[in-house]
């Protein structure tokens, strides 16, 4: 930042640290979705081309983000990972829309949001998924 008198508001800015010995996961959600689905003729509950985006977005963050070790999806430093998860799947979504759309381009540009959640041992791990497949259980339907 410039050395000039609004310098000051740098002091406000916080670092922060995630616990250690947790699992953090990461959350990518669309914000707005419903109305980006509607406005793109998705059939509901899973339209396979939105899904198979989805996915590759997913799969390109992997591969960019070398401690993400899994990725769960359906339906749809601690601050600098999260904006950096979910700038790179927001564009990684982008990117590859033409790719299972040829012959329908962006019409509403997508957006996500994300959250990181610590869970202190595995077994909680293994509930969230648990709890996200019964969810996607539940909606598929």
């Amino acid at each position: 930042m410039a050395n000039t008198r609004f310098a000051y508001v740098k002091q406000f800015e916080q670092e922060t640290v995630l616990m250690p010995d947790c699992w953090p996961l990461i959350r990518v959600d669309g914000r707005g979705f419903t109305g980006f689905s509607k406005v793109h003729g998705f059939r509901k509950p899973n339209e396979p081309l939105a899904l198979g985006v989805m996915n590759a977005a997913a799969a390109h963050v992997m591969a960019q983000f070398d401690d993400i070790v899994l990725a769960y999806g359906h339906s749809d430093e601690y601050r600098k990972i999260l904006s950096s998860v979910v700038s790179a799947f927001s564009a990684a979504y982008c990117f590859y829309w033409s790719g299972f759309y040829p012959n329908k381009p962006l019409r509403t540009l997508p957006t996500f949001d994300g959250r990181i959640v610590l869970y202190p041992r595995f077994e909680h791990v293994v509930d969230y998924f648990s709890w996200r497949h019964a969810d996607c259980q539940f909606y598929a339907h």
